[in-house]
């Protein structure tokens, strides 16, 4: 056989375009696994939520169950004296009676909420003697209180296609009951040593012979992209013995192979590969240090790659040109490095005395990148599995000032860059877009802080889109009020918003439900925009309405699905929510308002690539399908226009 030589060395860009155009980069089909073999793997299909979590609202102290109102004002030298309920509520069990105004009753951390209660004393600042509580510290309402949906919402998309499970996730998929998943199958790759000097490790080495590393290594770097990857053996420097072990590779989906790349008469594996194979050698030799000898080539479509025999030219050039190949066929895109600089998109005050680690979601903003705290609390499950790393604060250190600079330790490597950051309020219609724009090519982040801190986060530079339902008290017009200079509002779709209530109340309008002190309201949280409306309702009522006398005004939940749970479960009679939070719980249901839910756009952003790629999904058939499926989502004409900006 001739001594075949390559002068031409190409540049990066060409090898790597010359190699892809030659092979298969797509997944290989799906599977289902149990969830506890899914450790590693990449989910096909996006898992929603079929509960919520926590299922109910859950105290998350040990203490006593109360009012808020019946502590204001309470200290430690003028407590406040709250009678005690006989009850004793213990996690797993419901509260027998609802609490009565000016009464306290025990509860142990993640037990149930009583009806009635809308907080909890800590033990340690309470005195109990016979039948009466002394509260030395007041609380609000919703202090120590997690409520239903907070962590997870019935409906929510947990993990999207293309998300890679971690053992954190294990637990999350647990919390929500998931007990299979859909995954992408992993590639067989088959992995392959070549030379004369190669001895197997543990063997006695003598004369020139040195160990085999490049394999080990080979083999474990596949396994980190989540490939299944086998170790075929060494081949000495002879064409049978590479013929041999190569049409056993044949049958895997990825061959690499180690050493024998130069040109030289004693390097055979070029040769052997570009004979044996069609089309055979795509690349011999790129110019790039170290790894210039590096071969890539293809077989129907198949990737064969050949090393070369140095251990760091060979780490060096798999993850050039190997390791996107293999992630691209697992369904994951390529990881980013270890640690970043970033800066902190808010003030934090940390716990003072602690060395601390603050688990953060990382974004890219205007020239830099943002580290957002992860706004969960310690009873979530949710926390690791949604943070991209940790931002670590020394124990003297009380507070970090927004748009300081900080390093951010990625807990994983295969943390990528998103090309869409969405940063507002969560809603399944909006989880349904981010979906279709994931099949068509675009890994999204979701921040969910709400419409207000995610038109601050527009304004930042931090999000390319946010989702915003605010309404104007003063003229009823919702978001176009609250478009900023430099902001662009995109028209979204529409929420039936309503009253929820279970069935057989027998009532028509919002006067009858607030008239009646004996039906108890569970409240949204101040800020909302259901909220919001609420009040403006409470006003346009005859003679208008005191909101002191609507039993259960001050008790709030943080979302729809909170609500209906409440009503549901009996912990209040009526809410104002959406009425597919009223329909996925079974409550009646009264047409009160429309909700407009539209997207904001820095205006910097608007003709960014994944950006418009998000409007043409808002403008598609199958994104209008999706919605419209929604129990009370309504799609307007004009969807996916820019309303102002």
């Amino acid at each position: 056989m001739r001594q075949k030589e390559f002068h031409d060395l190409l540049c990066v860009d060409e090898a790597k375009e010359k190699f892809y155009s030659n092979i298969f980069r797509g997944t290989l089909g799906t599977e289902r696994v149990d969830v506890i073999d899914g450790l590693g793997r990449v989910i096909s299909s996006d898992i929603m939520a079929r509960i919520d979590v926590p299922p109910f609202a859950r105290s998350q102290r040990d203490g006593y169950a109360v009012a808020a109102s019946d502590t204001f004002g309470a200290d430690e030298e003028m407590p406040v004296k709250l009678k005690l309920s006989g009850e004793n509520i213990q996690a797993g069990s419901e509260a027998e009676n609802a609490l009565e105004s000016g009464c306290a009753v025990r509860i142990a951390t993640g037990a149930p909420m009583p009806r009635g209660a809308n907080a909890v004393v800590m033990v340690e600042y309470c005195n109990e003697c016979t039948g009466i509580v002394e509260v030395q510290s007041c609380v609000h309402p919703n202090e120590n209180v997690m409520h239903t949906g907070e962590d997870v919402m019935q409906g929510e998309v947990v993990f999207r296609r293309g998300a890679r499970i971690s053992s954190c996730d294990l637990g999350v998929l647990a919390a929500i009951g998931v007990t299979e998943i859909e995954v992408f199958s992993r590639p067989r790759v088959a992995v392959i040593s070549t030379g004369n000097e190669l001895a197997e490790p543990g063997d006695e080495l003598f004369g020139a012979k040195i160990y085999d590393v490049n394999s080990r290594m080979i083999v474990g770097a596949c396994r980190e992209c989540g490939a299944i990857a086998s170790f075929l053996g060494i081949s000495k420097d002879d064409e049978k013995d590479i013929e041999k072990l190569l049409s056993r590779a044949l049958e895997y989906d990825v061959i690499i192979i180690s050493g024998g790349t130069s040109a030289g008469a004693g390097d055979v594996c070029y040769r052997v590969v570009d004979e044996m194979l069609s089309p055979g050698i795509l690349v011999h030799g790129v110019a790039v240090k170290p790894g210039k000898p590096v071969v890539l080539g293809a077989h129907n479509k198949k990737p064969v790659v050949v090393l070369p025999g140095f251990p760091t030219s060979c780490i060096v050039m798999f993850n050039l040109f190997v390791k996107p190949v293999i992630l691209s066929m697992c369904g994951v895109k390529e990881d980013v490095s270890a640690r970043i600089k970033a800066k902190c998109a808010v003030r934090y005050c940390s716990s003072q005395g602690k060395h601390e680690f603050v688990l953060s979601n990382v974004v890219k903003g205007d020239g830099s990148y943002f580290a957002y705290p992860v706004p969960k609390t310690s009873g979530a499950v949710t926390g690791f599995s949604s943070a991209d790393g940790y931002i670590e604060i020394a124990q003297d250190v009380e507070y970090i000032e927004k748009d300081e600079d900080v390093d951010v330790v990625l807990l994983s490597d295969d943390v990528t860059v998103p090309d869409v950051v969405f940063i507002g309020s969560q809603c399944m219609g909006a989880d349904a877009g981010l979906s279709i724009l994931s099949k068509r090519g675009y890994l999204s982040r979701v921040i969910n802080v709400g419409s207000t801190g995610g038109i601050g986060a527009c304004l930042r530079g931090e999000a390319d889109v946010s989702g915003v339902h605010l309404i104007d008290a003063k003229s009823g017009v919702y978001n176009v009020g609250f478009m900023d200079e430099g902001l662009m509002l995109v028209r979204g779709y529409r929420r039936r918003q309503g009253i929820m209530f279970r069935r057989g109340c027998g009532y028509k309008s919002l006067g009858d439900f607030v008239s009646d002190d004996k039906m108890r309201l569970i409240n949204r949280n101040g800020g909302s925009g259901t909220r919001v409306l609420f009040d403006m309702l409470l006003d346009e009522l005859k003679d208008g309405c005191r909101r002191e006398k609507i039993a259960g005004y001050d008790v709030e939940a943080k979302s729809h699905n909170a609500v209906a749970c409440a009503v549901a479960s009996k912990k209040a009679d009526w809410g104002i929510g959406i009425y597919s939070a009223a329909k996925m719980y079974g409550l009646e249901f009264i047409d009160i308002r429309d909700e407009e839910y539209d997207f904001c756009v820095p205006a910097g952003r608007f003709q960014k690539k994944s950006v418009q790629e998000f409007v043409s999904v808002l403008k598609s058939g199958e994104f209008k399908k999706r919605v419209l499926a929604m129990d009370g989502f309504v799609v307007p004409e004009d969807i996916g226009d820019v309303v102002c900006g």
